[in-house]
């Protein structure tokens, strides 16, 4: 029974001290507080990835507090307009507290939930309940201060927004313990036109015969008037006149002509004007002008009595002529082709031939072939644009025994040799077999004579240029050397006479064996260049071009002319005294 007795005294005094409380703050002196709208700014604002321009809207409350109770209370800020929220919470909300329905277990500091779209009544408000933990009770503990701030899409369309702050009293548990008043309720946004955008000109005001009247462009974002303009009066569009009742055409008679404009009543009378015919197309005897025929526009009078009539020639139109590509004929080789041209009005045709192309006979690569010493060839021409084809034979090429030369025995003082001379026709393998001279000490070779006392001589030895001259202004630099086929080694010594016409200053050189290059001596002697020659040896020859060439005036071409007639006009080799010429 004791402990019984007990729990009974223990509850009493925990309901007691609960009581106590309440009644405490419930008493005259309760705490007061006013909430209310603050202006809307303009902000740019982040959700879910998702940056927007806003509208602001602060819900703000003023009054004296106290922490001796606790305040809840349930609100909505409302757009008239119908704006888009864009809304979310201004503080970090922990996981949900076992203390009621959507209510967060906060430490410190305000918050704001959103309340579930079924748990509060006002279809299209958001609801924001605000909550302070202390002690286990919720509320809001503070004198002044910012409870939320709301967020709406701010609009693209200039105009002024209105908002409506909507509250409730307490939770759906729990009433306020706050004396609660609400002031403002409402707040303004103006969205105002930053960049003008001009639409198309409206009339305002319609021109009529003897008023102006007026345009104007608007703003297309928020319809200022940017522009007018003053539409010009229309004046009279008078009828061609009513004529006094039985006044015939070339007599003179009062004509009243009135305005044809709707509401317009403005008539004006002339007095002893001349009656003039009212002429109207006579379709019965009026034609048409063709490709090759004139037409006739005929006229006639349409008042009543009378019978005057006009007619006029139309000329005839001639052909319109378009190409009539279907019926066209394009030439070829051998036929003749046609432009056909066809009227576009009377179908009226024209044709021009156009002459047949003829062949365009070009080389038929494909089937031709090379004659060569062995079969003829063929010369194969095909045509261009069709397929006629032509073959000619070409006769077998003759053997050029001019090419390679390869000594089968060569010659010596004592025996003649032997050797053979390719032909230099491509693909032909003929030689010729041919006997070469004795060596001697006398050769006569193209016209040139070369005769050495003590020198062995074959009789294909030649003066060869060994380098092309080089040309330098005026300067000709060659180098030569005496050459042979039959022979390898070239001995003996030679004195050599050039032809100088055309040329001075000569300098002949020379390397030794240590392979020095020394300087020849030479002469030049009743217009030759004479100058001792070692057969084994290379010279150069250097020289000024003395005069022009007869074909150009060219300094390099002069020079390569001269040094090709050094090489080509008469060349003398001169033994002791005696003086062999070609």
């Amino acid at each position: 029974m004791k402990k019984k007795l007990l729990a009974v005294v223990l509850a009493v005094v925990m309901i007691a001290a609960l009581i106590v409380p309440m009644m405490a703050i419930s008493a005259a002196d309760a705490p007061t507080a006013t909430i209310g709208l603050g202006t809307p700014y303009k902000v740019t604002r982040t959700k879910n990835n998702l940056t927007k321009d806003c509208i602001a809207i602060d819900v703000l409350i003023s009054g004296n507090g106290t922490t001796q109770g606790f305040f809840t209370a349930r609100y909505a800020v409302i757009s008239e307009e119908g704006l888009e929220h864009y809304n979310a919470p201004h503080a970090t909300v922990p996981a949900k507290s076992d203390k009621g329905a959507d209510l967060g277990d906060f430490t410190d500091g305000d918050a704001t939930l959103p309340i579930d779209a079924g748990q509060l009544s006002g279809e299209g408000k958001t609801w924001f309940q605000v909550v302070h933990l202390s002690d286990k009770a919720y509320g809001v503990y503070k004198d002044s201060g910012k409870l939320v701030t709301v967020y709406f899409v701010l609009p693209e369309k200039v105009g002024t927004y209105n908002f409506t702050l909507d509250w409730m009293d307490g939770t759906n548990d729990a009433p306020t313990q706050y004396d609660m008043t609400v002031n403002p309720a409402t707040a303004t946004y103006t969205v105002e036109c930053t960049e003008h955008k001009e639409g198309e000109a409206e009339v305002v005001e319609a021109a009529d015969c003897i008023k102006e009247g007026k345009k104007v462009v608007k703003c297309t974002v928020c319809e200022k008037v940017l522009k007018e303009e003053v539409i010009p009066a229309l004046g009279h569009d008078l009828d061609d006149g009513v004529v006094a009742e039985g006044v015939k055409c070339g007599e003179t008679a009062d004509t009243t002509y009135s305005c044809k404009r709707e509401g317009c009543d403005y008539t004006k009378v002339e007095t002893g004007a001349k009656v003039e015919h009212a002429m109207v197309v006579d379709e019965a005897n009026s034609k048409a002008a063709t490709c090759d025929e004139d037409g006739v526009e005929a006229t006639k009078c349409s008042r009543e009595g009378c019978d005057h009539k006009e007619t006029k020639t139309i000329a005839k139109l001639g052909h319109n002529m378009e190409s009539d590509q279907a019926a066209g004929e394009a030439p070829t080789c051998d036929k003749d082709g046609k432009v056909v041209d066809k009227c576009t009005r009377c179908g009226k045709v024209e044709e021009t031939p156009i002459p047949a192309l003829g062949h365009d006979m070009v080389a038929d690569e494909e089937n031709s072939k090379e004659a060569t010493c062995y079969a003829e060839g063929v010369e194969a021409k095909k045509c261009s644009r069709c397929d006629k084809t032509e073959t000619k034979a070409i006769p077998k090429t003759e053997h050029a025994f001019d090419g390679e030369v390869k000594v089968i025995t060569a010659p010596t003082a004592e025996a003649e040799g032997k050797y053979t001379v390719a032909c230099s026709n491509e693909g032909c393998t003929e030689v010729e077999e041919k006997t070469a001279a004795k060596l001697a000490a006398e050769v006569k070779n193209d016209g040139l004579v070369i005769k050495a006392e003590g020198a062995i001589l074959p009789e294909d030895i030649y003066l060869d240029l060994v380098e092309m001259p080089v040309v330098d202004g005026k300067k000709v630099t060659a180098k030569f050397a005496f050459t042979s086929e039959l022979v390898d080694a070239l001995e003996g010594e030679v004195t050599v006479a050039i032809d100088a016409t055309g040329a001075k200053n000569f300098k002949v050189t020379t390397v030794n064996a240590a392979g020095e290059t020394v300087e020849v001596e030479a002469v030049v002697k009743d217009g030759n260049l004479t100058f001792a020659a070692d057969l084994a040896a290379e010279y150069t020859i250097a020289y000024e071009q003395a005069s022009i060439s007869p074909e150009t005036d060219d300094a390099t071409n002069v020079a390569v002319f001269a040094v090709v007639a050094l090489m080509a006009v008469a060349g003398l080799v001169v033994v002791g005294k005696k003086r062999f010429a070609l």
